[in-house]
């Protein structure tokens, strides 16, 4: 499909009376781009079509104008096929994160890849560079890795560490954190109280909310 049919496709998609378009646009709360009003199965149905053929096409002609182009932009590693090797799996990380401008888009980016589980080491070096970064979506984006794919035993104590020192005014760092302290509580209790009694005091109280909500965290 080339760019200008996927423009179509998403067009055709779109809720046409305009009340899904700004729900999610009041959601996503994105002002840097457009809404068409396209929801995620549809979209989801789309990203496997465009998997399916020329994606580097995609990518290089995206215009990253409007809020689905680059939902489908943040998909699409998921569905490639054969699947890309941790390496060309960090460049396409390299190539699309300065383009994130939402947490949709980061959240929609930052999952479970089974490249990364299994080249734990070697990744979570290349994540350690996105947690220093400047730019506030690509640590969200690395905490979210983190939270996927390292609570594990060997590498538990060195994320909670990471979260432990991150100084930020940003609100959807400190979510992200919150969150992944909530999520790494479900089989690491001990280690996140310690690490609660350490952090950024409104990470601590975003995260022990998170845990007082789940059902999850006993």
């Amino acid at each position: 499909m080339t760019n200008q049919e996927i423009l179509a496709s998403l067009q055709d998609l779109a809720e046409k009376d305009g009340k899904y378009r700004e729900f999610i646009a009041r959601v996503v709360k994105d002002e840097t781009v457009d809404y068409l009003g396209v929801r995620v199965p549809d979209l989801r149905k789309l990203v496997r079509e465009i998997a399916q053929g020329d994606w580097r096409e995609f990518l290089i002609n995206n215009t990253w104008r409007t809020h689905e182009e680059k939902m489908l932009t943040m998909m699409l590693p998921k569905y490639i096929r054969p699947k890309l090797v941790a390496s060309e799996l960090f460049s396409y990380f390299d190539e699309v994160l300065p383009h994130l401008s939402s947490w949709a888009q980061t959240d929609t980016l930052a999952t479970k890849y089974t490249q990364i589980q299994a080249s734990q080491t070697e990744s979570y070096r290349v994540i350690l560079d996105y947690i220093i970064s400047d730019e506030p979506w690509t640590v969200r984006f690395g905490l979210i890795l983190l939270q996927e794919n390292f609570l594990n035993d060997e590498f538990i104590d060195g994320v909670l560490i990471l979260v432990k020192n991150i100084e930020t005014g940003e609100y959807y760092i400190k979510m992200a954190a919150a969150w992944l302290l909530a999520t790494a509580a479900i089989k690491y209790r001990d280690k996140v109280e310690w690490a609660l009694d350490n952090v950024d005091a409104e990470i601590a109280k975003f995260a022990r909310q998170k845990m007082r909500d789940s059902r999850r965290v006993s």
